[in-house]
């Protein structure tokens, strides 16, 4: 006898007669059956399931109690009986019930060719993609199944990819194989590639480059992402070789730097700054006018990533003129104006920042002051000013490098890309984030934010369980730290990230604050600074000084493009602060925006612990652990930065509270 099959990827599918599917249920019936179906045992507790669909309901156990009987209604139809409800729990058969997202983690760590190819092809979408059911605890428990699921079906499609395209070399089923895990994720750059694979070994470029076109829109749509660098190598290498070279994987040819890019490489980006002029003559006015310039282009020369300028002025015929930028075509170049109008009662500061070549406006402010204000001491404030102007500068630096051609990238722009990738803390991410740094080091061996870099991408390595050696990662760490460190001194970014590895790292607390201190000085806008002291606060038992740490962090980088690195800081702060309805909120967020970032997990399971919110933190302790198997009490105080003794018995009891094992 065919057994019962319950298909949860894409459209939900009950087949009780192991044919035909039965008829419609309820969405949170549906729903019942598929945390049922991919708990450990097949079992779940009443009270649980009950709170988890109809936690805002008015009585949700009626609701349970409805839900059961529409279960057991079309098992009688079908004469099947792999459904029992007792007084405490709710279960399924399932010796006797085929499921298909149980069967894609099985097969994931031991895959049976044909069973595993059986589940591939059977998947018309993301998990429980038709299920929408608005329940926190649900959507927490239901982000962290397809999660989880949906990454072992990838590696069941990565393990059939490689052995029907490159062993039986079965080009029609890899294509099919490729379009239904294309179903399950439509941005999954390795179905993607080997569809591009595909036609180009069928002889049809022209199929391959309408395939890399779909990838790359999948991911600017979904993702707001290029495709990557293994992506564009793909198309580079079907557009230019030919189908047996690029069948067989070969690298293109390295890329030819044209004499311009030689030249610029080592270029920062400008930044222009005009004399600011008024109207009418007033000689105080005037006076702190250009005294607030001269304390803005102060302000402006402690970012380091820019190479800042002072034009000169001449008025012919009412006409302002800027110095000209030599040398510097290609270069990024940006305009700061400044004009004060003047009235009676009333005088305000305009300042912009233009694009230099284009001279679109990319921000403006307009300071008033009142009359009875005029002698103060203080009318502007150019660190405020500085601060905002560097935001949008660093803002368009960013979406340039994200829009220029991948083989056109300078160190600078490679080091943008790597940054924004990095933070992502996959392992995949980290291997490309890892070729962007190397390229740009290849480019220009002594740029010190890049070994800076370099070394934080591989304390990630060592918080996410990716490195085998761990100690010997730390000695790289320190290598490329001191290269980093000597190369770049006086740097704030560079100081910022070595202060951060000297305390997650080495647990080196006075000389990670000591490089703190240097690069605030440095810099005073600089948000790694802020941030990463931040962190260091909380290993150190003082999250009340971080949270406002935290704060300026996000005031200088209100469009941080790694949000849930930072807010992972606000979390454990909030922790360790006794937040926990905060930690648990951020906690949330975090997790929704990047699951797979492991630190977040641990500070919103303590706080779940501490809440006494234990059934909760179990599905997101059993995705922790999917991760990271070895995670437990001892490997938190083996691993985490050491805490002040009473906060670190309030972090490790949370996890107890919450059921993680010792």
């Amino acid at each position: 006898m065919v057994p019962a099959r319950l298909f949860l990827f894409g459209h939900f599918r009950w087949e009780l007669d192991g044919s035909s599917s039965s008829q419609a249920m309820r969405d949170k019936t549906q729903a019942l059956l598929a945390c049922i179906a991919l708990s450990p045992d097949g079992r779940i507790k009443r009270n649980y399931a009950a709170n988890l669909l109809w936690e805002r309901g008015k009585d949700p156990k009626a609701s349970l109690r409805q839900a059961i009987r529409e279960i057991r209604s079309l098992e009688e139809e079908s004469g099947t009986d792999l459904f029992d409800a007792d007084a405490r729990y709710l279960s399924l058969n399932l010796d006797k019930l085929w499921v298909d997202a149980r069967i894609a983690s099985e097969y994931a760590s031991g895959v049976d060719l044909q069973k595993a190819e059986e589940v591939a092809l059977s998947i018309t979408g993301p998990l429980l993609e038709d299920c929408i059911i608005e329940e926190d605890m649900f959507h927490d428990w239901q982000r962290t199944e397809c999660s989880r699921r949906e990454a072992d079906m990838n590696t069941i499609f990565d393990i059939l990819f490689e052995h029907f395209l490159n062993k039986e070399r079965d080009l029609d089923k890899v294509k099919n194989l490729a379009l239904s895990a294309l179903k399950l994720d439509s941005t999954n750059e390795a179905a993607h590639c080997t569809l591009m694979s595909v036609f180009a070994a069928q002889s049809d470029k022209a199929a391959a480059m309408r395939q890399f076109e779909t990838c790359a829109s999948a991911l600017r749509d979904e993702l707001g992402l290029e495709p990557s660098e293994k992506v564009m190598e793909l198309a580079y290498a079907i557009r230019t070789q030919s189908e047996e070279e690029t069948y067989s994987r070969h690298n293109p040819p390295a890329l030819v730097e044209t004499p311009e890019q030689m030249d610029e490489k080592h270029l920062k980006p400008v930044i222009l700054l005009q004399p600011f002029v008024m109207s009418g003559i007033d000689q105080f006015l005037d006076y702190y006018l250009q005294s607030f310039r001269a304390d803005l282009c102060e302000q402006l020369c402690q970012n380091c990533r820019f190479s800042v300028r002072e034009a000169s002025l001449q008025d012919v015929h009412g006409t302002l003129i800027g110095d000209s930028i030599h040398g510097t075509a290609g270069v990024s170049q940006y305009t700061v104006r400044g004009q004060v109008l003047s009235g009676k009662s009333e005088l305000s500061l305009l300042i912009h920042l233009l694009d230099g070549k284009s001279d679109d406006i990319l921000w403006m402010n307009r300071i008033k002051v009142q009359g009875h204000q005029l002698q103060g001491a203080n009318l502007f404030d150019p660190k405020q000013t500085a601060m905002e102007l560097l935001r949008f500068a660093e803002l368009r630096e960013m979406e340039k490098a994200n829009n220029t051609e991948d083989s056109h990238l300078n160190p600078r722009q490679c080091v943008s890309r790597a940054k924004t990738i990095m933070f992502r803390f996959s392992s995949q991410a980290v291997l490309i984030a890892e070729q962007y740094l190397q390229r740009a080091l290849d480019q220009s061996p002594l740029y010190g934010e890049a070994l800076a870099w370099l070394a934080f991408l591989r304390s990630i390595e060592i918080g996410q369980g990716f490195t085998a050696n761990a100690e010997a990662t730390r000695e790289e760490i320190r290598y490329l730290s001191q290269q980093a460190l000597e190369i770049s001194p006086h740097d704030d970014t560079v100081l910022a990230i070595l202060g951060h590895l000297e305390a997650f790292v080495y647990h080196d607390f006075e000389n990670a604050a000591e490089l703190f201190k240097r690069s605030l000085s440095v810099n005073s806008n600089g948000a790694y600074g802020w941030g990463f002291s931040a962190i260091t606060r909380c290993y150190t038992g003082k999250p009340e000084d971080a949270l406002p740490l935290l704060e300026r962090c996000r005031q200088i980088m209100p469009f941080d493009p790694h949000p849930h690195y930072f807010n992972t800081a606000r979390c454990i702060a909030s922790l360790l602060s006794g937040q926990y309805e905060d930690a648990v909120r951020l906690g949330r967020q975090v997790l929704r925006n990047n699951p797979a970032f492991h630190a977040s997990y641990r500070p919103m399971i303590s706080s779940l612990g501490h809440l006494g919110r234990q059934e909760e933190a179990e599905p997101i302790i059993a995705e922790l652990t999917k991760h990271q198997p070895d995670f437990s009490i001892n490997w938190h105080l083996d691993n985490y930065p050491p805490l002040e003794e009473a906060v670190s018995e309030q972090y490790v009891s949370g996890l107890r509270k919450a059921g993680v094992t010792e």
